[in-house]
């Protein structure tokens, strides 16, 4: 008897409460807090020039539906599905410049060539979230996991000077794309933002999106390795990535409440 009351309470409040279904779209902009930084230094004579190239893993469109259950006037709950398109970067750095000209001292050390990477990610994000309603504007602020798993495609056309005692010096063109990929990795997700009551069943929403993660790679596949136009065989090396994918973006969205 006593279970059947106590079931009957529960269905009473759960049919006397606000909750409610309901799913969005939002699409926006992220850009990387923490890039990965690459030195490069140029010594030439007594000449020396020092630059940083940056590399953001965390840039790029964000495209975002969700699933959320309004638990109660203020507490909600999502989960959301988040891809990133346009992730790319690039930096054109030739040594070759260098190679054709007579110096008495010569060091070049980073990056060398044509670099590009490009990248794409799948994150979910089951978050918590609380909102104040105040006329047809409702302010709210979520926080949560960001599950996110991540693919890498790197590639680097570049030219060297190679010394041999028969030879002498020669310069080599080198072509150069390989892919990375990693497990899926937990970060932070959080945001705030404000909905706008657009009708009796759909709402508008701006946010600002943090996210916290970092990634780890695994040992790259290699796509493609050509010297002078002839495919070639490259010395496997133990190579595996750390980046920071930390973000902020601004998104804008709409809801529909069942």
């Amino acid at each position: 008897m006593k279970k059947i009351s106590l079931i009957g309470i529960l269905f009473s409040l759960a049919c006397a409460s606000p909750a409610q279904f309901y799913v969005n779209f939002r699409t926006g902009y992220s850009i990387s807090t923490q890039p990965t930084i690459q030195q490069n230094r140029v010594i030439t004579d007594n000449k020396i020039d020092q630059f940083r190239i940056k590399f953001p893993y965390g840039n790029g469109l964000n495209l975002a539906f969700g699933i959320g259950y309004q638990i109660s006037e203020n507490f909600f709950g999502e989960i959301n599905a988040v891809t990133t398109l346009f992730s790319r970067s690039h930096s054109d750095n030739n040594w070759e410049y260098y190679f054709k000209r007579e110096y008495l001292k010569l060091h070049l050390t980073g990056l060398n060539g044509d670099v590009r990477i490009r990248n794409s990610s799948i994150q979910l994000a089951p978050v918590l979230g609380y909102s104040v309603k105040a006329g047809r504007l409702t302010p709210f602020i979520k926080a949560g996991l960001n599950i996110l798993y991540m693919k890498s495609r790197y590639s680097n056309n570049y030219t060297y000077k190679y010394f041999d005692e028969i030879t002498g010096s020669y310069l080599e063109y080198t072509e150069l794309e390989k892919e990375y990929k990693g497990d899926i990795e937990l970060g932070f997700r959080g945001s705030a933002g404000v909905y706008y009551q657009f009708s009796d069943k759909v709402k508008v929403s701006a946010d600002l999106t943090a996210v916290n993660a970092m990634y780890h790679f695994h040992q790259p596949e290699i796509i493609l390795f050509k010297v002078d136009g002839v495919d070639g065989e490259m010395e496997e090396t133990r190579e595996k990535r750390t980046v920071d994918f930390s973000n902020i973006g601004l998104n804008i969205g709409i809801m529909y409440e069942f």
